[in-house]
């Protein structure tokens, strides 16, 4: 790890690396391989992100490998939600997980939306600080865990965000 990765739209070459990456990801955090396959959203990103009015973008290091990546696709008029933030293990700890966040942040106020929702696990502990740290608030605990892997739901006012130096 030289230097920062490259943050850019991913492409439909990404997608096997990328789903590599959350598999590896998700069995580090104990995710049931049930779980894992509801990846169908990665088959076709620009049906599932950005015809949802969203984006779905990449980090990617020197070499080209993916190292993180993190979606948007509208909830409704108002409100977007965050999907598949991760990071690779040698890339956390960086800062790079806040640079994701506030590009994701960033990007949804401009494509006009006043909210993001974000559903995660309770396992995902970094993430939820994280989520906290910049305002978002629970709306839910529950969820459909069974199916996703995410038994939490957050929320955050984008018009408040903006204190948090991210938005």
């Amino acid at each position: 790890m030289n230097s920062v990765p490259i943050l850019r739209s991913a492409r439909f070459s990404d997608m096997s690396k990328l789903r590599d990456m959350i598999t590896t990801i998700m069995r580090e955090l104990g995710v049931p391989d049930a779980m894992q396959c509801a990846l169908s959203d990665l088959e076709d990103v620009d049906t599932a992100y950005r015809r949802r009015d969203g984006l779905f973008d990449v980090f990617v290091d020197e070499e080209g490998e993916v190292v993180g990546c993190v979606g948007l696709w509208r909830l409704d008029v108002q409100t977007a939600e965050l999907r598949r933030m991760y990071l690779a293990a040698p890339w956390r700890g960086w800062g790079l997980g806040r640079l994701l966040l506030g590009h994701a942040l960033r990007r949804a106020r401009e494509l006009g939306y006043h909210r993001i929702e974000a559903a995660t696990s309770r396992s995902m502990t970094r993430a939820i600080a994280l989520y906290e740290s910049v305002g978002f608030e629970w709306i839910t605990a529950g969820g459909d865990a069974a199916a996703t892997g995410c038994d939490l739901r957050l929320r955050l006012d984008l018009d408040r965000a903006a204190g948090f130096g991210l938005v």
